[in-house]
């Protein structure tokens, strides 16, 4: 789990440093978006890793069960980019994958894990960064 929030991190500061040479947090930030953040990474991983994975683990090899998996997790998405108007952007930038592959390593981590709390922390940490360095 530390080598993914490691990453996570990195992904999020270094396009910043480089850009810029500083860290600088979005003006649009709000604290109560932490809560939101936290609200998202336990819902959605109680939902596609607690309930939905598991259960295609126990009927599907696990490769089919983490891509089928994924492929839900997108599609969740789907709604709030085109509510943001940012849908197009998003699928033509290839984004989508970024998306994909969250989710890969969200269900890799509760797979090896069997606790659905490695996956909530990720994926809250992973919803904070964006919310602060968006």
């Amino acid at each position: 789990m530390y080598v993914f929030i490691l990453l996570f991190s990195a992904f999020h500061l270094i396009p910043d440093l480089y850009r810029s040479g500083k860290i600088v947090l979005s003006p649009s930030f709000r604290t109560e978006y932490i809560l939101t953040a936290v609200f998202a990474g336990i819902t959605e991983e109680m939902v596609f890793r607690g309930m939905l994975l598991n259960t295609a683990m126990k009927e599907h090899d696990r490769r089919i069960a983490f891509f089928g998996n994924a492929l839900m997790f997108l599609m969740i998405h789907f709604p709030i980019w085109l509510r943001e108007g940012v849908f197009a952007t998003y699928m033509t930038v290839f984004s989508f994958i970024q998306v994909m592959v969250l989710s890969l390593i969200f269900s890799c981590t509760f797979a090896r894990s069997r606790c659905i709390v490695v996956p909530v922390i990720l994926h809250a940490y992973w919803d904070i960064l964006c919310f602060v360095f968006a």
